[in-house]
């Protein structure tokens, strides 16, 4: 499993680059018709966080390659979207972000999950199906529906357990970051002192 963690609003330029690093075809099957860049940034600044939340994977260089967003629709229901960089998919990541997306809803009250998606996105309606979502679709559109069960001490447990897992791994790639910077500045002579 990908380590993932909640991104703090004041991080959200991290998503919104993951979002502009998206190729055309990638941002319509993401979005469900092409946004340009200026659109993409359009959208990021809307974001607010007593409604939108953003959990994240990230890369070795502490690039967000793999992000869901929840947004909190109603007291009761809220709306999955979720991408991940070309070279990172494969990997279980979509589906990592994706379970932990269920998980904060289910331990926040919410009872009902949305996905939409275009019909054409055959990944998305995929992974929807695994984590146990109906699928339908109409016109060129899909969409995945899952009733959530309420929140038990194993499921906020979890929930924990997958955050700290997540701060861990930043914090490592972040560190080994640094290290590696500072070797990288200190001349050899003196790494064998």
């Amino acid at each position: 499993m990908h380590p993932v963690r909640i991104l703090m609003p004041h991080e959200w330029g991290l998503y919104r680059d993951h979002l502009l690093r998206l190729g055309p075809d990638d941002r319509r099957l993401r979005f469900g018709y092409p946004r340009d860049d200026d659109a993409v940034r359009g959208y990021v600044d809307g974001l607010q966080p007593s409604r939108d939340v953003i959990i994240a994977h990230f890369g070795a260089d502490l690039a967000v390659v793999g992000a869901a967003h929840i947004a909190l629709c109603a007291r009761d229901e809220a709306e999955f979207a979720l991408s991940v960089d070309a070279a990172h998919r494969g990997h279980g990541i979509g589906g990592g972000l994706f379970a932990r997306a269920v998980a904060f809803a289910r331990n926040r009250g919410v009872r009902t999950a949305v996905v939409y998606c275009l019909a054409e996105n055959r990944q998305m309606r995929r992974l929807a199906r695994k984590v146990g979502m109906t699928t339908s679709s109409s016109a060129g559109d899909s969409e995945g529906v899952m009733k959530l069960t309420p929140a038990t001490p194993g499921s906020i447990a979890g929930e924990m357990v997958s955050e700290c897992a997540g701060v861990c791994d930043y914090a490592l790639k972040a560190n080994r970051r640094a290290v590696q910077a500072w070797c990288a500045g200190v001349p050899r002579a003196a790494h064998a002192a």
